[in-house]
Formats: structure tokens, C-alpha cells, sequence
């Protein structure tokens, strides 16, 4: 995301970076999760929420304001698969313009400058991680004299770098997926003053303990939609449960109810409770219960019901007029014979 469009194009070579630094630990997780992986590229994403201590001809965000850096309103996030949860890993490019944009961290009792006791010290890796969001590492372009004369040949196309942006990919995509803190074995860049930090991905008890979180996680879900099923089938009496609904249930409750569940069990309870709960026979009776079927096949019926039950009625009058005669008739005779 770049703070403005001054001229420069910045590329970069995305899909190496993705399969040095973002595969290895997406293959450890592949059993349990699959994850889609898909970038671009947004122009003019200002910083409107946030505004920057200038100091040093460079500009300086305290760890405070941090939380408010992410401007949702105006930066495009969506994901082309909005059912889905995401995670955000964002390379922020400073302006040139404007200066160098610098984050600042919470000081630990060593003051190298007056202005660092009041917003804190230079941060070691000029990144930081939003938790259940994602992360944020801020760039800042490489300023080259114009007086050089390469200048004019690269200013207008400029590659972004890849190892002291994407090598915080790692523990944040960590910490935000797997909710696991990174180890902090970090050294400092001989260029650029990135933190520098060596892979380590899962081991075998962090990896138990997130299979171990889904399946309870899945089990849970599986068994509330098939009490939200339950609840449904009961309170519409009429609704009619095709045949592959009840499958789907059957083989839900069959996972469930294997001994020792585990994780691929959860996931197919999972699965065929979701099938079963919204499929779209389901689904339709939610939005067409029995009061839409009155108010619909009503004005269908109601011309035909109206002749239909004047007639009864004229039928019955009828009948009970001729019933009145005939006891009239009745009664005179008895009188005559009596007399």
C-alpha cells in the first residue's frame, strides 16, 4: 500500500517471496487448514486516523496510536471469498514527500533523546502485529540523489525489497493464525535495521495442541447445528426432510459418535451438519412457513370458497324451511285425528 503516487512504480517479486517465507510454515498447517493466498497493490492510502510526530526531517507514530493505524473505511480489505476469515499482511510504503514514517516502541529505561522519554524508542523491525487482524510492516523507499545519474533511469520503476519486509511474515502469520507467540531471537540488520528473526515453525506440541483446538472447536459446531436443526424440524411440523438431509444427519452423528474422535472425524460432523442445515430445501422454509402459504393460495381460492358457501348455506335454509313445513303439515293431522 503506498501513502502516495509520486511518480515511482514499485514492483515486487511477490509469488518468490510467498514460497520463501510464507509456504514453509503454510505446508506444517496444511492438515488442518488450507489457506488462499492473493495480493495487490492500493494507491493514496493516506494516513487520516493517524498523525505522525515530525522530528529529525522524519515522522514518528508512538506505540499508542498504533491500534488506529489501520484505516478500514477508506482501504479496500474485502476478500473475493467473504465467508471466509482473513488474515492481513501489509507492506505500508511511506512517501517520499513527506519523509521516512518510523514507529516508535515503549521505552525500557534508556533514553538516548530528549523526545524519545515522551513517545518512545525507534522500533527494531518497523512493523507490529494487530491480533486476529494480521500485521503491518512499514517501507521506506530507498531516496537517491538526483544528481545521480541513474536516477533519472530507476526513479521511475524501483523494486520493492522482499527480505526486510517479508521476513515479518512469519511471526505474524504465526501469531495471528495459530495465536502463538514468536520466539524473540532477534538481531539486528547490518542494512536497513530490520529485526532479523530465523524461521521456526510449529513443533510437534504446538501443532497437537492446534489440532486438538479444532477438533473441540468442530465438535462443538457440529453438535450446535444439529440442535438448531432439531429445533426446526420440531416448531414446522409440516416442513418435508428430503432423504439426503436425513444422510447427512445420520453421517454426522456417526463421526460424533466414534470412539476417540478425531480431528478428521469433527471436521466431517462439521461438514454434513452444515449440509444438512442449509440445504436449500431447508433454507426455503425458513422464508416460506405456513402463514406465506395461507396469504398466497388465498386469493386463489377465496372467488371459488364464496359461491361454494352461499350454496351450503342456500342448501341448508332450504332444508330447514322444508323441515318447518313438514312439522306444520305433521302437527295438523294429529289434531284432525284427534278430534
Amino acid at each position: 500500500m503506498k501513502e502516495t503516487y509520486d511518480g515511482t512504480c514499485l514492483d515486487w517479486e511477490i509469488e518468490s517471496a510467498i514460497k520463501e517465507y510464507l509456504e514453509p510454515f503454510l505446508n506444517e498447517i496444511s492438515d488442518l487448514v488450507e489457506f488462499k493466498v492473493t495480493s495487490q497493490i492500493q494507491h493514496f492510502t493516506e494516513l487520516t486516523n493517524v498523525q505522525p510526530v515530525e522530528q529529525n526531517n522524519a515522522r514518528h507514530i508512538s506505540a499508542s496510536k498504533l491500534p488506529n493505524f489501520i484505516n478500514s473505511a477508506e482501504w479496500n480489505f474485502a476478500s473475493t471469498d467473504t465467508d471466509l476469515p482473513s488474515i492481513q499482511f501489509v507492506i505500508y510504503v511511506a512517501s517520499e514527500k513527506l519523509g521516512p514514517l518510523y514507529l516508535l516502541s515503549p521505552n525500557d529505561g534508556v533514553i538516548k533523546h530528549f523526545w524519545h522519554s515522551i513517545l518512545g524508542k525507534p522500533s527494531a523491525n518497523n512493523g507490529f502485529l494487530l491480533p486476529q487482524w494480521g500485521g503491518v510492516v512499514i517501507h521506506n523507499p530507498v531516496t537517491k540523489n538526483k544528481q545521480d545519474p541513474e536516477h533519472k533511469s530507476s526513479h521511475n520503476n524501483q523494486l520493492l525489497g522482499t527480505q526486510e519486509n517479508f521476513e515479518l511474515a512469519q511471526p505474524h502469520l504465526k501469531n495471528s493464525y495459530a495465536q502463538i507467540t514468536y520466539p524473540s531471537n532477534t538481531k539486528s540488520s547490518d542494512t536497513g535495521g530490520y529485526a532479523q528473526v530465523n524461521y521456526v515453525g510449529l513443533d510437534f506440541w504446538e501443532h497437537l495442541f492446534l489440532k486438538n483446538k479444532y477438533t473441540v472447536e468442530n465438535t462443538a459446531s457440529a453438535i450446535s447445528t444439529l440442535n438448531a436443526l432439531y429445533r426446526l424440524t420440531t416448531s414446522m411440523t409440516d416442513m418435508v426432510i428430503r432423504d439426503e438431509i436425513k444422510e447427512a444427519v445420520e453421517l454426522s452423528l456417526q463421526n460424533l459418535a466414534v470412539p476417540n474422535l478425531e480431528f478428521i472425524n469433527s471436521v466431517m460432523a462439521a461438514q454434513y451438519a452444515n449440509f444438512a442445515f442449509f440445504h436449500d430445501t431447508m433454507v426455503s422454509m425458513l422464508y416460506f412457513p405456513t402463514e406465506h402459504k395461507y396469504a398466497m393460495y388465498l386469493p386463489y381460492f377465496l372467488p371459488i370458497t364464496l359461491p361454494v358457501l352461499a350454496a351450503i348455506a342456500n342448501y341448508i335454509a332450504r332444508r330447514k324451511q322444508k323441515h318447518k313445513k313438514q312439522s306444520a303439515v305433521e302437527n295438523q293431522e294429529e289434531k284432525l285425528k284427534s278430534e
